[in-house]
């Protein structure tokens, strides 16, 4: 049992008549503003019964919130589970360097900066679950820094480190890339989540070993060169992270490689430069993608885009070079108005008598709705090679 503090409670003139069991706060921001008691009813709590709270849950944007970092900033013996959140990007807010709970076992900072050098992280032995999102540019913490905190987190399951901003300047990357510190193993960390640049990833990656990891979930910034030879092998050492079956996804503003284990986004538009980027991201997983059998190529309209009925479509090459990688391939099943465009990037006699391209594989099933006859040129040069394709209409998603 416990007693929860929350929007329009009448906590503040019962708290102290109420029983002495754990408080659960839990305020955020809704349709109308969070009145003058709520407030008093908040401050009351963190000041006055400190010793009884369990859980802290404030949703609010940084004018708010801010009022309620001061009284955080002391001993909290009880406390389990704090989640702090700016609902905006406006300034910036530090949990404050005295604030302390050692039974801490799930932490939740959105929009909310770590104190300098991590050392809160020193002093919560029982975090099972940290999240640090949406942290502002002045939040920007070494990789090196982060993973030597980690690693006194024995019973740590989930991570979750995201960036709102990518990283200031270019100096910055290059000096992330330099200093890295020597491998560490976390033995109990089954999720990891991460959005920010490919150079604070690698350096990220380059010092961590997870074997027990049943899900990675990667988000990027739009960049203009993608290499990744630590996320690479990184996955090829976490047994978890085998891929037998992928999918890569076109969507509006986001184009994404992966299945229910690994998945791995990137921000960008339009549909060429999405393709783009992911065939550079497949190259560089060429080692963790030996393994994939089926592969799915889906976009996010169903009906062909204006710009390829006014036939400006994207270079062959560019989706040979993102089949290229999958050279286990036997199975490819391409969704709706793709089955048009990479009819066409196929066409190309050289890449269907190619032995090398896509040696293994064996089927392509493509929609009932599009033209049966569309691939064609590349079966037939297929059959011609020795390397025989079978084609095959689906009738259902």
């Amino acid at each position: 049992m416990h007693i929860l503090c929350t929007n329009g409670s009448p906590i503040l003139d019962a708290l102290d008549h109420l029983p002495a069991l754990p408080l659960f706060i839990d305020y955020r921001d809704g349709a109308t503003p969070l009145s003058r008691q709520d407030k008093l009813a908040i401050h009351h709590a963190l000041l006055v019964h400190c010793d009884r709270i369990h859980q802290i849950d404030l949703h609010f944007p940084p004018s708010i919130l801010h009022e309620f970092l001061m009284p955080l900033g002391r001993p909290f013996p009880m406390l389990e589970h704090l989640s702090l959140s700016s609902t905006t990007k406006e300034g910036t807010s530090f949990l404050p360097k005295t604030f302390l709970a050692p039974k801490l076992g799930h932490l939740t900072l959105r929009g909310i900066n770590l104190p300098k050098r991590l050392r809160l992280l020193s002093t919560t032995p029982s975090l099972v679950a940290l999240a640090l999102e949406n942290s502002r540019t002045s939040g920007y913490f070494h990789p090196r820094l982060l993973v030597a905190r980690l690693h006194s987190l024995p019973q740590l399951e989930e991570l979750s480190l995201g960036f709102s901003d990518p990283i200031p300047r270019p100096s910055a990357e290059r000096e992330l890339l330099r200093k890295q510190g020597i491998r560490m193993t976390f033995s109990n960390l089954k999720r990891l989540t991460f959005r920010g640049t490919t150079a604070y990833l690698e350096c990220l990656i380059a010092q961590i070993r997870a074997p027990v990891l049943e899900r990675l979930e990667i988000t990027l910034f739009n960049q203009i060169a993608l290499a990744l030879p630590h996320l690479a092998h990184f996955i090829n050492i976490t047994e978890g992270l085998k891929l037998t079956t992928a999918k890569i996804f076109f969507g509006e503003d986001t184009a994404s490689l992966g299945d229910n284990r690994f998945i791995l986004r990137i921000r960008c538009r339009p549909l060429d430069w999405q393709i783009d980027c992911m065939a550079q991201i497949c190259t560089a997983l060429m080692p963790t993608l030996l393994g994939v059998q089926k592969l799915v190529l889906e976009f996010y309209r169903w009906v062909m885009p204006i710009e390829w009925q006014n036939d400006e479509i994207v270079d062959g090459t560019t989706w040979h070079d993102l089949l290229r990688s999958f050279i286990g391939l036997n199975k490819l099943r391409i969704y709706g108005s793709l089955s048009q465009e990479l009819s066409r990037a196929l066409q190309v006699d050289e890449i269907g008598l190619n032995p090398s391209f896509l040696p293994d594989l064996q089927e392509i099933q493509f929609d009932a709705g599009s033209d049966e006859n569309m691939f064609d040129s590349f079966l037939r040069a297929r059959q011609v090679s020795g390397f025989s394709v079978r084609p095959v209409r689906s009738t259902s998603r």
